[in-house]
């Protein structure tokens, strides 16, 4: 599911990681969490845990998330991916679709770190977490 992730360039464009690009090679990992925190629209919060960047996104719709008074209603509410939206309403979906969330935040530090990346779904409102959270582990001496 990580190889079907939608992808940050598709919806934003390449401009906004080549920005982010510098940011990492003037300042590091955390310039680069600092300044996605800045950015909301495109970013979530993320912050570096030793050789982790934790990011753990936002509901897609936070006001009907808040409002939720339902587990399908939190599930529709929070999660980001269309297809899972669709099923969400019935029943949480399988844990492999939660790795497509993963693949957005890979796609996004691979290509700021020009370096691969290993990421770990650790939350999910699909399993009845309250967020979903992702690690994305850092290659061995990321600045």
């Amino acid at each position: 599911m990580s190889e079907r992730a939608c992808v940050f360039v598709e919806e934003f464009g390449e401009a906004p990681l080549l920005e982010l690009r510098e940011v990492f090679k003037e300042g590091g990992v955390e310039a680069v969490c600092e300044a996605m925190a800045r950015d909301q629209e495109k970013h979530s919060k993320p912050y570096r845990d030793g050789d982790v960047v934790m990011e753990i996104k936002a509901p897609r719709e936070p006001e009907a998330f808040a409002a939720a008074q339902t587990p399908e209603a939190r599930r529709v509410a929070y999660c980001h991916c269309p297809l899972a939206r669709e099923g969400a309403a019935a029943a949480p979906l399988p844990d492999p679709y939660c790795c497509c969330g993963g693949g957005w935040y890979e796609g996004i530090w691979a290509f700021i770190l020009e370096r691969p990346v290993r990421v770990e779904v650790l939350r999910s409102v699909m399993r009845g977490d309250d967020d979903c959270a992702f690690a994305v582990h850092l290659p061995p001496d990321t600045a």
